[in-house]
């Protein structure tokens, strides 16, 4: 979310205010007025199913939102993006120093990077680019379904099995 404090409709310099969500058939949706209403900016040809244009999170961070499933997609303001591509796939976006990630449900920020946890146990990855990823550290095992999140300097992490860690 990078509505909070911004002073105008377009917020603070390399930051668009606004909200984002993802989902079903890589589907993007936007809402410029705090969640009250969405406009559907993207979407890719899906039944609903949970297939590879799929879409389980999305993240702001240095000017940028990353979204990503089985794939990867970018964007500047929210609306117009990049082709939704696999990751670490033949055809798809690499992520370098981050090639044990496919399917990436955990993703969060803390404004100024992106974060992944990918693999089993999860191996945390850091990205101010969205491309180029560094490993910096390893959570426990957490089951499928693995989600990460950020708040007021404290970076948590919850997976099915109910576990959940936090680290600073």
């Amino acid at each position: 979310d990078a509505e909070a404090g911004a002073p105008s409709p377009q917020g603070p310099p390399g930051q668009v205010r606004g909200l984002v969500g993802v989902g079903y058939g890589g589907l993007r949706i936007t809402s410029r007025d705090g969640g009250k209403s969405w406009t559907s900016s993207v979407a890719e040809e899906s039944g609903g199913l949970d297939d590879y244009n799929l879409l389980r999170a999305v993240a702001y961070a240095n000017g940028k939102w990353l979204a990503t499933g089985w794939g990867a997609t970018t964007s500047t303001d929210g609306v117009s993006w990049t082709p939704l591509r696999r990751i670490n796939e033949p055809g798809g976006v690499t992520w370098n120093g981050a090639n044990i990630c496919g399917l990436t449900e955990g993703l969060t920020s803390d404004g100024d990077a992106f974060y992944v946890a990918c693999g089993a146990p999860q191996k945390i990855f850091r990205s101010v680019d969205a491309s180029n990823w560094t490993e910096i550290g390893t959570i426990g095992e957490l089951g499928g379904h693995v989600a990460l999140a950020y708040r007021e300097g404290t970076f948590y992490a919850y997976g099915d099995n109910k576990t959940s860690y936090r680290s600073p």
